[in-house]
């Protein structure tokens, strides 16, 4: 009788909101029983932190994405300081290398990169650590990893052969 009584509560009140409250449910087991009749049980503390993990990671995407749309714009104010700009995930930072338009070190643009780093850890402080240099257009292959970076401005890049092929 008592299980009847939870069930009949349950869908009783199925259109009315569940209200999960940190010091009083933190603990409490709640049970998510789908359709395909898989079951899981989680605490009130495993839904709360789902909830800000996933609010977290909608705020972090669209800071990035702001972040990114800057970064494309000062590029393309300075196109004959910057040829290429590629961001590359490494660890927990990013990293941004800066790909001169001329063959040889830019000091005007090691400036204003210095700059722009200290800009972008200032204003987009929920994207995480954000590190910010220069390469050379000819050493590409020694600086980044072809298979996790992305172009942000410029000429995309060609991975080198392997060697022996």
């Amino acid at each position: 009788m008592h299980e009847k009584v939870a069930v009949m509560t349950a869908e009783s009140t199925q259109n009315q909101a569940t209200h999960v409250h940190e010091s009083r449910d933190g603990e409490r087991n709640f049970v998510f029983h789908l359709s395909d009749n898989d079951i899981f049980v989680r605490t009130g503390r495993q839904l709360i932190e789902a909830c800000q993990l996933n609010i977290s990671i909608e705020l972090w995407r669209q800071e990035l994405d702001l972040m990114f749309a800057c970064l494309k714009e000062w590029c393309a104010k300075s196109p004959h300081h910057v040829r290429t700009c590629i961001c590359e995930p490494r660890r927990a930072r990013l990293m941004l290398h800066f790909i001169p338009a001329g063959e040889q070190f830019d000091f005007d643009l090691a400036d204003a990169i210095a700059e722009l780093d200290s800009y972008l850890c200032r204003n987009y402080k929920n994207v995480g650590l954000v590190e910010a240099g220069q390469i050379p257009w000819n050493e590409v292959d020694r600086f980044v990893n072809y298979s996790l970076c992305f172009v942000i401005y410029g000429e995309h890049l060609v991975a080198p052969e392997p060697v022996g092929s």
